[in-house]
C-alpha cells in the first residue's frame, strides 16, 4: 500500500484508486521545464479550474492541480478536496496542499455547537481568506460558482461574513490543509499503518454547517489505508481548543457501513448526541454515537502515536 506517481503510464493494479487524474493535450513548457497535460483552455491559461498534471524534466517531480481525492473508501462521508498534489522522488513523499469540504450527515445542532465553540475562542486568530496561498477564489468558484464566490468575498471585505451558501451547509470547510503520505512502502517494514497525515497542527476553518468562522485552529487528521477495500479504512481527526478541551472523531468502514464515534470531555456536547434518539443517528449505511471510554482511550493513544513516530 503506497502512493505512486504516474505520468502517461498504466495503473500498477486494476483496483488501485486514483488520487488525481488529468486528460486532454500534452505540451512542453520550456519556461517551466515541464511536460504538462490538460485541456486546451487550461494549457493556454484561459481556464484556471480544470485539472492540470505536470512532470518537471529536471527533478522528475510530478504535480497535479485541481480536484483531488484521498484514494480511500469512506462510504457516506466523501471529502471533496481541491488544490495541489505533488510527489517528490528524492524523499518518496506525496504532499497535498488543498482546501477540503467534508460533509458529515449528522444532526445540525451538533455541527452548530462545535462551530460556535470555535467561533468564540479568542485564542484562535482570524485568517485572511484573500491570501493567495489559500487559493479560495478558485476553490469556491469550482464548488459554488463565480457569483456566490464573489458574494462571499464581498461580505468578507465588509466584515459581514456570517453565513456561507446553502450548498456548503452540513460541511466542514478547511483551508490551508497540508497532508503528506505516511508509512513506509517497503515490504520489509513491519509497520502496517499507512495513509495520509496532516503535516502541521494548524488549519484554517472557513466555515462549519454554513456558519462562517475564518479561524486558524489546532487540528490533526490521519486517514488510514488498509489492505482491504471493504473494511478498516477510515480516519481520525481532532479539534483542540484551549484549557484541555478537544473534540475527537473516529470514522471506520465495515464493508458498506460507516460508523462515526465522538470523544470529548465536553459533557454538554456529548449530551447533544445522547439526547438524539438512536434511530435518528442512523441511516442506511451510516451511524454516529459517543465512543465507549475504554475504546476512546485506545483510539486516542493510537492516533497520538501516528504523530509522534511519523
Amino acid at each position: 500500500l503506497r502512493i505512486y506517481p504516474s505520468f502517461l503510464s498504466k495503473k500498477e493494479g486494476k483496483e488501485d484508486e486514483l488520487l488525481f487524474s488529468s486528460f486532454g493535450y500534452i505540451q512542453y513548457n520550456q519556461a517551466a521545464n515541464e511536460f504538462q497535460m490538460g485541456s486546451k483552455l487550461r494549457l493556454n491559461k484561459q481556464d484556471t479550474l480544470s485539472n492540470l498534471l505536470a512532470l518537471h524534466t529536471g527533478t522528475c517531480v510530478v504535480t497535479g492541480y485541481g480536484d483531488l481525492t484521498l484514494g480511500l473508501n469512506f462510504g457516506e462521508l466523501k471529502p471533496d478536496l481541491y488544490g495541489k498534489i505533488q510527489y517528490t522522488p528524492n524523499d518518496q513523499k506525496t504532499v497535498i496542499n488543498a482546501n477540503a469540504r467534508i460533509d458529515l450527515p449528522i444532526d445540525k445542532n451538533l455541527m452548530e455547537a462545535l462551530a460556535n465553540k470555535i467561533k468564540i475562542t479568542e485564542e484562535f486568530p482570524e485568517i485572511d481568506i484573500k491570501l493567495p496561498r489559500f487559493d479560495l477564489r478558485n476553490t469556491l468558484t469550482h464548488w459554488v460558482g463565480k457569483e456566490k464566490m464573489e458574494d462571499i468575498f464581498k461580505d468578507f471585505d465588509e466584515e459581514k461574513l456570517r453565513k456561507l451558501p446553502s450548498t456548503l451547509e452540513n460541511s466542514i470547510i478547511l483551508t490551508g490543509l497540508v497532508l503528506e503520505s505516511y508509512g513506509n512502502s517497503r515490504n520489509s517494514v513491519a509497520k502496517l499503518e499507512k495513509g495520509l497525515i496532516t503535516k502541521n497542527n494548524k488549519v484554517g476553518v472557513l466555515g462549519m454547517n454554513g456558519i462562517a468562522l475564518t479561524k486558524e485552529i489546532d487540528f490533526q487528521w490521519f486517514c488510514n489505508q488498509t489492505y482491504s477495500k471493504e473494511s478498516g479504512q477510515g480516519f481520525s481527526m481532532m479539534f483542540t481548543l484551549p484549557n484541555d478541551r478537544f473534540y475527537f472523531l473516529n470514522y471506520t468502514m465495515d464493508k458498506k457501513d460507516g460508523t462515526l464515534l465522538f470523544h470529548t470531555p465536553d459533557a454538554a456536547f456529548s449530551k447533544i448526541i445522547t439526547d438524539i434518539k438512536p434511530d435518528k443517528r442512523k441511516s442506511k449505511n451510516f451511524s454516529y454515537d459517543i465512543a465507549d471510554p475504554t475504546l476512546a482511550d485506545n483510539l486516542m493513544a493510537k492516533f497520538k502515536g501516528y504523530f509522534l513516530y511519523r
